[in-house]
């Protein structure tokens, strides 16, 4: 691995580029979609897509091992992390729904409802967090936090 901290860089974005790519595709997509961002693909392109969003992965935490070992800049290395963090905040959320719920927690106080006795099914659905409730594995739906 003879790779600069350039060279680093740019085999984390890749990285970075293909998970977001499979993550598009493959990640927890929202019950409630007013844009049409998102269509599902099918189980067989939904599967591709992990694959690719894992690998991804896996090569964007092998080139961040592999850059903390040169030594770069405090400013190389915040370019480093704009560019392996920039493809993550156009894709919806990989691996887990969690944000979804932590979204309709964020509702359910500004609708005052007390989240350590009622779950994110307590929201109004055409209110403020109503596609973030929707969106909630039914599972956690009646939890409170």
């Amino acid at each position: 691995w003879a790779l600069s901290a350039v060279g680093h860089r740019r085999l984390g974005a890749a990285g970075a580029l293909a998970a977001a790519a499979g993550g598009w595709i493959s990640g927890k997509l929202p019950a409630h979609d007013p844009w049409g961002l998102w269509i599902d693909h099918g189980p067989t392109v939904r599967t591709a897509a992990a694959v690719l969003a894992y690998t991804g992965l896996t090569v964007l935490v092998v080139a961040w091992w592999q850059y903390g070992r040169t030594a770069s800049s405090v400013r190389e290395t915040l370019v480093t992390l704009a560019w392996w963090t920039a493809p993550f905040l156009l894709v919806p959320p990989l691996y887990s729904a969690d944000v979804y719920s932590y979204i309709a927690q964020g509702a359910m106080v500004i609708e005052g409802h007390d989240v350590y006795s009622v779950g994110p099914s307590s929201l109004d659905p055409a209110g403020i967090g109503g596609d973030a409730a929707a969106s909630v594995g039914n599972h956690w739906r009646d939890t409170p936090a």
